[in-house]
């Protein structure tokens, strides 16, 4: 009998199982997963062999498993690595990560702002992590618009 879902663990750097909302965090069970990968996006699904790989910036997409009944959601993800196991268990360790429906778009905004400044200032800036600064709110932005509770 094939597959029908995997466990799946999204880990921030502190070791917390990242909060889709308030109270409700996310380790549970999937039927995909896509990720920005270095490459491109990268699809999991049930079965997948062993694997590990870098996570890029972008919208991570997981369609979680609730008892056979399926719930898109969207995060937000600034670097990381995934890892399927053997078995299939995928964890998620993410550099920073946030759900669509929890992200603050005036602080992020701000962010965005506050990077573009630093970029276009004349004195001496790291312009690599201006640049990466505004791909990050770029994407938390575009995540939180498309995917607002989702």
């Amino acid at each position: 009998m094939a597959e029908k879902n995997f466990s799946v663990e999204i880990l921030e750097p502190d070791g917390k199982v990242t909060e889709l909302a308030p109270g409700d965090r996310f380790s549970g069970k999937a039927v995909e997963i896509v990720f920005p990968g270095l490459d491109g996006f990268v699809g999991i699904r049930p079965g997948h062999a062993q694997m590990l790989a870098g996570v890029s910036t972008g919208d991570l997409f997981v369609i979680e498993d609730r008892n056979g009944v399926s719930r898109p959601l969207h995060f937000a993800v600034s670097g990381g690595l995934l890892e399927v196991a053997e078995g299939g268990a995928v964890t998620v360790f993410a550099d920073s990560i946030e759900y669509s429906g929890e992200i603050d778009l005036e602080r992020a905004e701000e962010a965005l702002a506050r990077a573009k400044k630093r970029l276009a200032e004349e004195k001496e800036v790291d312009i690599r992590r201006a640049e990466a600064a505004i791909h990050r709110a770029l994407n938390r932005l575009d995540v939180a618009r498309r995917y607002r509770g989702r």
